[in-house]
């Protein structure tokens, strides 16, 4: 599985925003057979890579998802001007590196965009299926540190 959206770090806050924007937190770690620090050269490595993704030898990661399925709570959340700035702003620390990520046509348009225009082209993209935003660390903590109960998932 690929998340269509990088973040390296999420903060309590930031995950709390993305949840009232209707996202799921998937409490699953997968490549839980590989520590951060271990593999965070091969990460870096495939950020830098540009397409195709690969997935092989990176490290442990979760996903929070937006589903297609629950759109309608999203566009509700970013049709409100104060929380799609909110939401923007998360988005803004939020990156598309292909050599990572899936190439999800809906988000063609990520790079060239910027904080609230990014919260539309969420919404937007979930009249055609799920945005799947993955992540590494939670609170600056790799998630093998912090995510004890979560289903593990080995590479």
């Amino acid at each position: 599985m690929a998340g269509d959206l990088y973040i390296e770090n999420i903060a309590y806050e930031q995950f709390q925003t993305l949840k009232a924007a209707g996202a799921v937190v998937e409490e699953a770690i997968f490549h839980a057979d590989r520590g951060f620090y271990e593999y965070e050269n091969v990460l870096q490595t495939r950020l830098a890579a540009g397409a195709p993704s690969n997935r092989t030898n990176l490290p442990a990661h979760a996903y929070v998802a937006f589903r297609a399925a629950n759109r309608g709570t999203t566009q509700g959340y970013v049709a409100n001007g104060m929380t799609r700035l909110k939401l923007g702003n998360v988005l803004e620390k939020v990156s598309r590196p292909l050599g990572v990520v899936a190439g999800n046509p809906n988000l063609n348009a990520w790079n060239a965009s910027l904080g609230p225009a990014r919260a539309n082209l969420l919404a937007a993209a979930l009249n055609q299926g799920n945005v799947i935003i993955e992540y590494y660390k939670y609170d600056g903590s790799p998630l093998l540190n912090v995510q004890k109960g979560w289903a593990k998932h080995n590479e």
